[in-house]
């Protein structure tokens, strides 16, 4: 018909991560790799153009649930966790671009050990991981500084499953002609239970 536009065909990509003796994460072709649907394949391939905290931090906030080979999925699982643990910290929107996101005690071990067999696995070890963990504490900081806006925004612009643990505050209203020894309760009828 006149007027519609004409549609490439969208190019298979099949993707895989290698690792280099100096830590650097690259993204390559491989023919072994399942294909990629090409909007991802497209997102995650300009992430990996910079540094390597920049993809790490893509996969592991923006593709969260995205079928990925592998080598990909292993390391979007790790980013992941690392955006799961920064979410959880109760006053991050106060901390910003000073946050500390700590690691748990013989967290990395267990997941070097489970690295799947891709070029380079053997570069892979705890301090390594830890050195991409900080890598993506920077990253995350940097990019803190140059948002406009709050963190919970920021997170969510990446992936509307990210929410910020932060405080919750419970307001339990006490009736004093009523001794039962238990807080008062609010029903869902707004009734107040005692």
């Amino acid at each position: 018909m006149a007027g519609d536009a004409v549609r490439e065909p969208a190019i298979e990509r099949r993707l895989t991560l290698a690792v280099s003796p100096s830590g650097r994460l690259r993204l390559l072709e491989s023919s072994d790799a399942p294909s990629l649907d090409p909007r991802p394949a497209e997102a995650i391939t300009a992430a990996f153009a910079g540094e390597t905290a920049a993809g790490l931090f893509h996969l592991g906030a923006v593709e969260v649930s995205t079928p990925l080979p592998p080598a990909l999925g292993f390391f979007r699982d790790f980013a992941r966790l690392f955006v799961a643990r920064l979410c959880a910290i109760g006053d991050l929107e106060e901390m910003g671009a000073q946050v500390d996101v700590p690691v748990p005690p013989g967290l990395l071990d267990r997941i070097a050990g489970e690295a799947p067999p891709l070029a380079g696995a053997e570069y892979i070890n705890a301090a390594r991981l830890h050195a991409w963990w900080a890598d993506l504490e920077a990253f995350f900081r940097e990019e803190i500084r140059r948002h406009r806006g709050s963190v919970q925004s920021y997170l969510q612009a990446k992936n509307s499953v990210w929410n910020l643990v932060g405080r919750v505050y419970f307001h339990l209203p006490e009736n004093k002609h009523v001794k039962t020894g238990r807080p008062m309760a609010q029903g869902p009828n707004g009734a107040m239970n005692g």
